[in-house]
This record gives C-alpha cells, structure tokens and sequence, in this order.
C-alpha cells in the first residue's frame, strides 16, 4: 500500500484509520458498491468504493466495512459523498484493531483511471520480480559450481534481503551468514530437535524465519531459513528461497556421489586396519583432515541383527546413508569417523586431536551415541536392534587392530548380559580374563574355589551363585544385597549361612575375597561361552 499511495492519483488522499497495515501486500483491485459481491473476494484486494449501492441507513455503512476487513482486504478507499459523508468512529476503531488501513478521496475520482494505474504498476512490478528472480536463479546455480557453494548462496541471500541465512540439516554441520549468525544458529538446531519442523515459518524468543525444504536423493532432507526482518513473508521471498533449495540440493547431491566414491576407498582402508592386513598410510592420511601421527583414536564396533528385505534390496544406498549420518554426528563433536558399513556390522576408526592422552573424553563418544539413537531414520536402517562396543583410546595405528578386538570383546559381554559397559577400560576384570589364554589353569583355579557350590543341583548352584556375586558386589551389605536380589532380609541371612558352610566362616577375609570375586567373574564368563550360564 505503501508504493500505491505514492502514485499521482492517490496525491489528495487521507489516510484515516489502520496505519499499521500500509505494508500489506496487494493482490488487485476491485470496485465494490453492494454487500452482495464481497463473498466473491479472496483476500489482500485493495478495495475502491463510494457505497452508492448501500441502504441509507446509517449501520449499513459498519455492516459493509465490517465485512470487508473479515475478508482480509489490503485496504479500502472511499469516496467521500452522499453515503459516505464521514467515517465513524466505529469504523475507525475497527480499522485499528485489524490493521486495514481506510482511505478517503475528499473529491470525485475516476476509478477505472485509478484501476488502470495500479494493475500497470503491478504487470510492472510482477514483470520486475520475473527478471529479479531469474537473475538470482542464474546466481545460484553459478555459485552451486563453486568451492562452499552452500555458504556463498547464503552470502547471496544476504546480500539480497538484508538478513541472516541459514542452511541446517538434522545430524550434519549447518552452514549460516553472516558469522556473527552463530548465536542464532544455535539457538535454531535447539529447536529443531525439541520441536521438529512442521510449518514454513518458526520463532525463537523474538525472531521470525521463513524455512524451505531441501530435498535430495538419500539423506535426510535440510532446510534452508531466513531471518524475517517483520511478521509474514511475500510469496517473492518463497519462490527465492525454492531456488536457493534446488541450488543447494544439487550441491548436496554432487557431495554424496564424492562420498560414494569415496566411500569404496575408505572401506578398504578401514578393513586393511582392522584385520591388520595392510597398512595404507598415505591412503589414511588422504582421508583425515589432519595428520594421524598428531591424534588418537578409538574403535566402535556395531554388531547389528538380519537386515530386512526393504534395506537390504536397497543396500548401497543404505550404506551410504548409515555413512553420512553417522559422520555427521560425530563432526559434531569435532570427531573424524573413518566408517565401514558391511551387512551386520559397522565399524568406525574416530580420530580426535588431542595434545595427550589423558584429555580424551568418553563423553564425546557416549553423547554421539545418544544422538545415534535418537535418529529415528538411522535406528530404522540399523534394524533398531545392534550392540556397541568402543575400543581403548591410543595414539599409535598400528594399535587398531587392538582397538578392534577390545570393541568386539566389549560387544561379547553385552551380547551375553555380562556388562553393559561401552568402553573396554571399564569392563573391569573381564579385561584380565580376556588376555588369559590357559583356560584349563582358569577352570582349575575356579574349582578350587567354587568346587563345592558347583557341585549342587543346577537352581541351588545358580541361586548361592548370583547371592555370592551380589554380596561381594556390595562389599557385604545385607541392606543393598537384598534389595538387588529382590528378597526379604531373612533369606539373605539363610543364603550366607549356606555359602559359609560351604566356602568357611571367613570367606570374606581380604585374600579369599579377592580370590572368589575373580572366581566367580571367571566362571560367568566361561559360562557364557558355553551357554551354561542363565
């Protein structure tokens, strides 16, 4: 409205009511003397009007503004005359409330001039936004072909509109301009994983963005955001920002086929390592952003179920797809994933730099692992049903394949519901057992501990079995051990007379302690093996 009231014809002018409202957009224009045409109207027409079609009664003029600003209309301009001599104040407070800006002409005007002059202006105006916007088109797909062609589209958009851009995508690195946006960036990711995104605008605190999907061939989609410098956004903005997605959807889908290819490459390298087959340093050193020799790492294994039929038709692309989301949740975390995705088992080498070893954190990979299984779409192609375990940290490469093992023997143990420990360094005594390679010393040693509880019928062995480990878990407290076993203190006192009898009064003096402790940890453990333990 704005633009129009510069015009010649709207030079006399008075703009009586609704101010607010002057930056309403205007679709066209229409002249309107009865209340039998106004439900023809679709909203943001700007209405030219004497009222010479109204009955004379006074309340007939409120009835016929009323509702035309219900249809929502980008302003109406009225003829001073015989109907209209004022407008009253009930008209004006309406106007207010709804930001319909009311205009008057305070002499007689032709409103086919007045028509011809605004549909001129607004062929003009559309012919403009044509031009604008294949102008922007061309820009984008030349920036699309650049190096950071995500970042210099956003720096376009800025440039364009005056305010920040934003390019998010769930579970990878956003990309945001101008810098000093980083704030808001954050802020917006935040609300991204509380509330999803379900419409074409959002706020956060007391700002508002207009977002666009980006949809590519096989990850998930990403969305592109602009900041709104006011409320509601022009369909112009809409059709830029369509643009701006397809630009950036062809850069996403060049990237992946990079990472395809790449992939193939990294899968060799990663299995080289692992089974310590061959050691491609160069090839390594191609693949990480930084020197191996400067940082540690660790090993995550993932053990996963069948893959259903769905997935596995589709499986190339699947691995991909496993790839990219999990590299992207690890970057977040400033961790490089080297990835091998195979039919039932993923396998990442993540490096980290670091000055020592001590200032790895285990918190890094445990928060990356929360975010793995808060992805819906990566749980649904893991099969929602896996089993992980991490490798100890260490500085040199030619430790992964050590890494490996103690990721897959971590996995042994969770498979066997033995520990639910994630890192080796926590598996505690297991770590022992594993490196002892005499199993018949081992099963000597426990019989020369156990011999006696071994020897009772299977529920008695199990039941004196698990209240030992209990007890000895909880350093003796009847309290907490009953509670872990889920029986009345009474039944405790009972179970411990028992193990006495059978291990001695003295069975938690400090050597016989430590000695059963091992015992019994040793004794699950090959139980487990051999499907006995239950």
């Amino acid at each position: 409205m704005n633009d129009i009231l510069k015009r010649d014809s709207f030079k006399n002018v008075k703009v009586i009511s609704g101010k607010m409202g002057l930056n309403n957009a205007v679709k066209w224009t229409h002249i309107i003397e009865s209340e039998k045409f106004i439900n023809y109207l679709n909203g943001g027409e700007l209405i030219l009007t004497t009222g010479i079609g109204l009955d004379s009664e006074p309340y007939a003029n409120i009835s016929f503004i009323e509702q035309l600003i219900k249809k929502n209309v980008a302003a109406i301009c009225i003829e001073l005359g015989n109907k209209f001599r004022d407008i009253s104040p009930e008209i004006i407070k309406l106007s207010n409330e709804k930001n319909t800006p009311i205009i008057t002409f305070p002499n007689i005007v032709k409103f086919v001039d007045i028509t011809q002059d605004i549909h001129r202006l607004m062929v003009n105006n559309h012919y403009q936004i044509l031009n604008s916007l294949y102008t922007l088109s061309k820009k984008f797909n030349a920036l699309s072909l650049l190096p950071n062609g995500i970042l210099k589209i956003l720096e376009e958009l800025h440039n364009y509109f005056k305010t920040p851009a934003f390019y998010i995508q769930p579970g990878s690195s956003s990309v945001y301009y101008p810098p000093h946006a980083k704030s808001i960036e954050r802020k917006m990711i935040d609300y991204i994983h509380e509330h999803g995104l379900k419409d074409h605008y959002i706020q956060i605190e007391d700002n508002n963005f207009i977002c666009s999907k980006v949809e590519n061939t096989s990850r998930t989609p990403g969305y592109l955001f602009l900041q709104l410098t006011q409320e509601g956004s022009s369909d112009f903005l809409h059709t830029v920002l369509d643009h701006a997605g397809l630009a950036v959807s062809q850069i996403t889908l060049r990237n992946e086929m990079a990472e395809e290819r790449k992939q193939y490459t990294e899968v060799e390298v990663v299995q080289g390592f692992l089974h310590d087959r061959f050691h491609d340093y160069n090839r390594l050193d191609s693949l990480l952003p930084f020197s191996y020799k400067s940082s540690f790492f660790r090993v995550i294994v993932f053990i996963m179920n069948e893959i259903n039929d769905e997935i596995w038709h589709e499986w190339n692309e699947t691995k991909l797809r496993i790839t990219l989301t999990i590299r992207g949740i690890f970057k977040r975390y400033n961790l490089f994933p080297l990835i091998s995705v195979r039919e039932n088992e993923i396998s990442i080498i993540s490096f980290m730099i670091s000055r020592n070893k001590a200032s790895d954190n285990k918190a890094k990979y445990e928060k990356a692992l929360k975010l793995i299984t808060e992805d819906e779409e990566l749980q649904k192609l893991l099969n929602n049903e896996y089993y992980v375990g991490i490798g100890k940290n260490y500085n040199s490469v030619s430790e992964i394949s050590q890494s490996y093992i103690e990721a897959k023997r971590v996995i042994e143990l969770r498979q066997s519901n033995i520990a639910s420990d994630l890192f080796y360094e926590d598996i505690g005594i297991y770590e022992i057992l594993f490196q002892l390679q005499n199993r018949q010393q081992l099963e000597s040693f426990i019989q020369s501990h156990l011999g006696r509880i071994l020897q009772l019928e299977p529920k008695a062995r199990l039941e004196l079995l698990t209240t030992l480990e209990v007890f000895l878990d909880h350093n003796g407290s009847y309290k907490e051990s009953s509670q872990k076993l889920f029986v009345v203190r009474q039944t405790l006192y009972h179970r411990i007379n028992k193990l006495q009898d059978l291990l001695g009064k003295d069975f938690l003096s400090s050597p016989n302690r430590l000695a059963l402790e091992f015992s019994v940890k040793a004794y699950r453990y090959f139980s487990s093996i051999d499907n006995l333990y239950t």
